[in-house]
Protein backbone atom coordinates (compact mmCIF):
# COMPACT_ATOMS: atom_id res chain seq x y z
CA UNK A 1 0.00 0.00 0.00
CA UNK A 2 2.78 2.49 0.81
CA UNK A 3 4.32 1.84 -2.29
CA UNK A 4 0.81 2.40 -4.16
CA UNK A 5 0.69 5.61 -2.55
CA UNK A 6 4.45 6.98 -3.66
CA UNK A 7 3.89 5.73 -7.18
CA UNK A 8 0.14 7.65 -7.66
CA UNK A 9 1.81 10.76 -5.63
CA UNK A 10 4.92 10.42 -8.68
CA UNK A 11 2.26 10.50 -11.15
CA UNK A 12 0.57 13.07 -9.47
CA UNK A 13 3.39 15.52 -9.80
CA UNK A 14 4.98 14.73 -13.08
CA UNK A 15 2.05 14.65 -14.78
CA UNK A 16 1.33 18.24 -16.18
CA UNK A 17 -2.00 20.09 -14.55
CA UNK A 18 -2.47 16.95 -12.02
CA UNK A 19 -0.02 18.06 -8.89
CA UNK A 20 -1.85 19.57 -6.06
CA UNK A 21 -3.63 23.06 -6.67
CA UNK A 22 -2.54 24.29 -3.39
CA UNK A 23 0.83 23.53 -3.37
CA UNK A 24 1.63 23.52 -6.74
CA UNK A 25 0.19 26.47 -8.17
CA UNK A 26 -0.66 29.95 -7.39
CA UNK A 27 -3.91 30.89 -5.67
CA UNK A 28 -5.56 27.56 -5.94
CA UNK A 29 -4.96 27.09 -9.71
CA UNK A 30 -7.97 30.17 -9.60
CA UNK A 31 -8.35 33.08 -11.16
CA UNK A 32 -8.70 36.73 -9.91
CA UNK A 33 -11.89 38.24 -9.20
CA UNK A 34 -13.45 34.74 -10.48
CA UNK A 35 -12.44 36.34 -14.00
CA UNK A 36 -15.63 38.42 -13.84
CA UNK A 37 -15.66 42.40 -15.18
CA UNK A 38 -17.05 45.20 -13.53
CA UNK A 39 -19.98 46.31 -15.33
CA UNK A 40 -22.54 46.66 -12.15
CA UNK A 41 -22.13 46.06 -8.95
CA UNK A 42 -23.88 42.56 -9.25
CA UNK A 43 -20.69 41.45 -11.39
CA UNK A 44 -18.90 43.56 -8.75
CA UNK A 45 -20.51 41.74 -6.17
CA UNK A 46 -18.89 37.86 -7.88
CA UNK A 47 -15.56 39.62 -7.98
CA UNK A 48 -15.25 40.58 -4.21
CA UNK A 49 -17.14 36.94 -3.55
CA UNK A 50 -14.40 35.21 -5.71
CA UNK A 51 -11.45 37.46 -5.31
CA UNK A 52 -11.85 36.38 -1.47
CA UNK A 53 -11.99 32.85 -2.16
CA UNK A 54 -8.96 33.09 -4.55
CA UNK A 55 -7.08 34.64 -1.59
CA UNK A 56 -8.18 32.05 1.24
CA UNK A 57 -6.33 29.17 -1.20
CA UNK A 58 -3.55 31.29 -2.15
CA UNK A 59 -3.00 31.48 1.88
CA UNK A 60 -3.80 27.64 2.12
CA UNK A 61 -0.32 27.57 -0.38
CA UNK A 62 2.08 30.08 1.93
CA UNK A 63 4.00 27.60 4.31
CA UNK A 64 6.90 29.41 4.69
CA UNK A 65 8.07 32.09 6.77
CA UNK A 66 6.48 31.40 10.26
CA UNK A 67 7.33 28.66 12.87
CA UNK A 68 5.64 26.03 13.10
CA UNK A 69 5.85 21.81 14.00
CA UNK A 70 4.98 21.63 10.31
CA UNK A 71 4.38 23.45 6.99
CA UNK A 72 0.84 23.62 7.70
CA UNK A 73 1.26 24.72 11.06
CA UNK A 74 3.85 27.11 9.69
CA UNK A 75 0.72 28.15 7.42
CA UNK A 76 -1.64 29.40 9.94
CA UNK A 77 0.74 31.44 11.72
CA UNK A 78 1.22 33.80 8.89
CA UNK A 79 -1.65 33.76 7.40
CA UNK A 80 -4.85 32.75 10.18
CA UNK A 81 -6.02 37.13 10.38
CA UNK A 82 -6.03 36.94 6.66
CA UNK A 83 -8.29 34.03 6.30
CA UNK A 84 -10.58 35.22 8.83
CA UNK A 85 -10.64 38.29 7.13
CA UNK A 86 -11.39 36.77 3.54
CA UNK A 87 -13.90 34.18 4.85
CA UNK A 88 -15.65 37.93 6.24
CA UNK A 89 -15.61 39.34 2.88
CA UNK A 90 -17.61 36.32 1.56
CA UNK A 91 -20.10 36.56 4.25
CA UNK A 92 -20.30 40.18 4.44
CA UNK A 93 -21.28 39.96 0.13
CA UNK A 94 -23.61 37.38 0.65
CA UNK A 95 -25.88 39.46 3.18
CA UNK A 96 -25.05 42.56 1.27
CA UNK A 97 -25.80 41.93 -2.40
CA UNK A 98 -28.40 39.72 -1.75
CA UNK A 99 -31.06 43.00 -1.61
CA UNK A 100 -33.00 43.25 -4.17
CA UNK A 101 -31.89 46.56 -5.19
CA UNK A 102 -28.81 45.30 -7.29
CA UNK A 103 -31.16 43.26 -9.39
CA UNK A 104 -32.67 46.73 -9.68
CA UNK A 105 -30.49 47.86 -11.38
CA UNK A 106 -30.85 45.70 -14.35
CA UNK A 107 -34.99 46.08 -14.25
CA UNK A 108 -35.66 49.40 -13.63
CA UNK A 109 -33.80 52.03 -15.97
CA UNK A 110 -36.08 54.90 -14.88
CA UNK A 111 -34.28 55.09 -11.57
CA UNK A 112 -31.29 56.88 -13.72
CA UNK A 113 -31.24 60.43 -15.16
CA UNK A 114 -32.88 59.85 -18.43
CA UNK A 115 -29.86 61.01 -20.60
CA UNK A 116 -27.74 57.86 -19.07
CA UNK A 117 -30.73 55.61 -19.61
CA UNK A 118 -28.96 54.25 -23.07
CA UNK A 119 -25.54 53.89 -20.99
CA UNK A 120 -27.01 51.92 -18.54
CA UNK A 121 -28.23 49.37 -20.81
CA UNK A 122 -25.64 48.77 -22.42
CA UNK A 123 -23.77 48.30 -19.41
CA UNK A 124 -26.61 45.63 -18.12
CA UNK A 125 -26.08 44.07 -21.43
CA UNK A 126 -22.15 43.78 -20.67
CA UNK A 127 -22.47 42.21 -17.50
CA UNK A 128 -24.79 39.68 -19.03
CA UNK A 129 -22.60 38.68 -21.61
CA UNK A 130 -19.78 38.81 -19.25
CA UNK A 131 -21.75 36.59 -16.55
CA UNK A 132 -22.52 34.07 -19.83
CA UNK A 133 -18.94 34.04 -20.58
CA UNK A 134 -16.87 33.92 -17.35
CA UNK A 135 -19.41 31.91 -15.32
CA UNK A 136 -18.91 28.25 -17.49
CA UNK A 137 -14.95 28.79 -16.89
CA UNK A 138 -14.90 29.73 -13.58
CA UNK A 139 -16.78 26.32 -12.75
CA UNK A 140 -14.47 24.24 -15.36
CA UNK A 141 -11.72 25.52 -13.42
CA UNK A 142 -13.12 25.12 -10.04
CA UNK A 143 -14.45 21.65 -10.74
CA UNK A 144 -10.82 20.69 -12.23
CA UNK A 145 -8.85 21.62 -9.19
CA UNK A 146 -11.01 20.32 -6.95
CA UNK A 147 -10.77 16.49 -8.27
CA UNK A 148 -7.16 17.15 -8.41
CA UNK A 149 -7.43 18.28 -4.85
CA UNK A 150 -9.27 14.78 -4.09
CA UNK A 151 -6.85 12.82 -5.93
CA UNK A 152 -4.14 14.48 -3.81
CA UNK A 153 -5.98 13.57 -0.73
CA UNK A 154 -6.41 10.16 -1.88
CA UNK A 155 -2.69 9.45 -2.58
CA UNK A 156 -1.94 10.81 1.15
CA UNK A 157 -3.88 10.05 3.84
CA UNK A 158 -1.42 12.43 5.98
CA UNK A 159 -2.45 15.90 4.18
CA UNK A 160 -4.24 17.83 7.13
CA UNK A 161 -7.94 16.72 6.75
CA UNK A 162 -8.59 19.98 8.25
CA UNK A 163 -6.89 21.90 5.51
CA UNK A 164 -8.43 19.58 3.18
CA UNK A 165 -11.67 20.68 3.90
CA UNK A 166 -10.70 24.32 3.60
CA UNK A 167 -10.08 23.82 -0.05
CA UNK A 168 -12.56 21.33 -0.72
CA UNK A 169 -15.43 24.11 0.83
CA UNK A 170 -13.87 26.72 -0.88
CA UNK A 171 -13.43 25.14 -4.46
CA UNK A 172 -17.08 24.27 -4.10
CA UNK A 173 -18.08 27.63 -3.20
CA UNK A 174 -16.39 29.12 -6.62
CA UNK A 175 -18.52 26.32 -8.50
CA UNK A 176 -21.81 26.91 -6.79
CA UNK A 177 -21.33 30.74 -7.51
CA UNK A 178 -20.50 30.31 -11.28
CA UNK A 179 -23.39 28.51 -11.31
CA UNK A 180 -26.14 30.55 -9.07
CA UNK A 181 -24.66 33.99 -11.63
CA UNK A 182 -25.55 32.26 -14.65
CA UNK A 183 -28.73 30.75 -13.39
CA UNK A 184 -29.65 33.96 -12.60
CA UNK A 185 -29.59 35.74 -16.08
CA UNK A 186 -32.36 33.02 -17.06
CA UNK A 187 -34.87 34.94 -18.94
CA UNK A 188 -33.24 38.30 -19.64
CA UNK A 189 -32.66 37.38 -23.47
CA UNK A 190 -36.86 37.37 -23.21
CA UNK A 191 -37.83 40.16 -21.31
CA UNK A 192 -34.65 41.87 -20.28
CA UNK A 193 -35.42 41.30 -16.35
CA UNK A 194 -33.78 39.27 -13.57
CA UNK A 195 -35.71 37.27 -11.40
CA UNK A 196 -35.28 38.35 -7.86
CA UNK A 197 -35.62 35.16 -6.40
CA UNK A 198 -32.60 34.46 -8.50
CA UNK A 199 -30.08 36.16 -7.24
CA UNK A 200 -27.02 34.40 -7.05
CA UNK A 201 -26.24 36.14 -3.38
CA UNK A 202 -29.69 34.46 -2.02
CA UNK A 203 -28.86 30.79 -3.55
CA UNK A 204 -29.65 28.69 -0.67
CA UNK A 205 -26.56 25.92 -2.03
CA UNK A 206 -23.86 29.16 -2.13
CA UNK A 207 -25.16 30.47 1.53
CA UNK A 208 -24.87 26.70 3.01
CA UNK A 209 -21.37 26.01 1.69
CA UNK A 210 -19.92 29.78 2.74
CA UNK A 211 -21.22 29.13 6.20
CA UNK A 212 -19.52 25.51 6.49
CA UNK A 213 -16.24 26.96 4.70
CA UNK A 214 -16.11 29.20 7.54
CA UNK A 215 -16.47 26.72 10.19
CA UNK A 216 -13.79 24.81 8.41
CA UNK A 217 -11.35 27.99 8.67
CA UNK A 218 -12.01 28.34 12.51
CA UNK A 219 -11.80 24.35 12.81
CA UNK A 220 -8.39 24.77 10.72
CA UNK A 221 -6.84 27.52 12.54
CA UNK A 222 -7.92 25.59 16.22
CA UNK A 223 -6.44 22.42 14.39
CA UNK A 224 -3.13 23.88 13.68
CA UNK A 225 -2.46 26.66 15.94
Amino acid sequence: MKLLREYIRGLLTEAEGASCPIRGAWYGGMPAGGGYSSHKEYTVAAQRYAEAAHCILGSLGRRMGAEGKTEWHSMIGSERAHLLEEIGIMQKVMVEYSKDLYIDQFNDLSQYIEDYREEMAEYSEGAIADIKKTSPKLEEKATANLSRLIAIKEAEPEFPDSVYKVGLYTYQTLGLLSRAMLASIEGWDENKKLDYNLNAFKDNKLRTRTHLLEQAIDDMIRDLS
